[in-house]
């Protein structure tokens, strides 16, 4: 029968650092040198985390999101999603796209009208020149003001003016001029063909037009 009191008597519990032992290797637990929850880990390897200790997976502070939204798409930086624009907001901005784009051609046109003979109807070479004219810059300046500017900012001269801009509703950023001038280009023909195209904001949820939805895109508060 074993002495507990006698030193020299083998311990019958197994050698120190095994289940319940005392500890002797550095790094190990006083469970067998096993990593314990929250522990140092054994020898040449790493501790795991336990109860109170931050997870390396997701950090101090929770969960970490796999991704931030709107990121990562090409376009630049990642936007934060912003408040969709009102009805008037966005009526504001096309009235003054408007003003700005078919000035030039509604001053041609009253060359054009000043220099016809009304007398005969026929046009004075010069107004058909001034005529042609301001359409060539009308169609320059929408394709500059709603296609390129719009496209790659975000904002036309009249919703920078009102403090909106046009986003991708995937990502929150600039659609790009292809699909910035192939908006308009649908949203011209939906509005001619029915009204409701362009009060569809008005009752919508996130303020979309039909050509927004098509087209997958938003309007929102700069």
């Amino acid at each position: 029968m074993s002495d507990p009191n006698n030193p020299n008597q083998p311990n019958p519990y197994g050698p120190p650092g095994q289940y319940g032992g005392p500890q002797d290797a550095p790094g190990g637990s006083p469970y067998g040198g096993r990593p314990g929850y929250g522990g140092p880990g054994q020898p040449g390897q790493p501790g795991q985390p336990g109860f109170g200790q931050p997870n390396p997976y997701t950090g101090p502070g929770g969960p970490a999101p796999y991704a931030a939204p709107y990121s990562g798409f090409g376009y630049g930086a990642a936007a934060t999603p912003g408040e969709h624009a009102t009805w008037l907001l966005r009526v504001g901005a096309r009235l003054i796209d408007g003003l700005v784009m078919y000035v030039p051609f509604v001053l041609c046109y009253i060359v054009f009208g000043a220099t016809m003979d009304y007398e005969t109807g026929d046009s004075n070479p010069l107004g058909v020149a001034f005529l042609i004219i301001g359409s060539l810059a009308t169609i320059g300046l929408w394709i500059w003001n709603r296609g390129i500017k719009q496209g790659s900012t975000g904002q036309s001269i009249g919703k920078k003016v009102v403090g909106i801009r046009l986003v991708g509703a995937d990502n929150y950023q600039a659609v790009g001029t292809g699909k910035a001038i192939l908006r308009d280009v649908l949203g011209y023909i939906l509005d001619s063909a029915c009204i409701l195209n362009l009060l569809w904001p008005l009752w919508d949820q996130r303020r979309q037009t039909w050509t927004d939805k098509v087209i997958d895109t938003y309007v929102v508060k700069a």
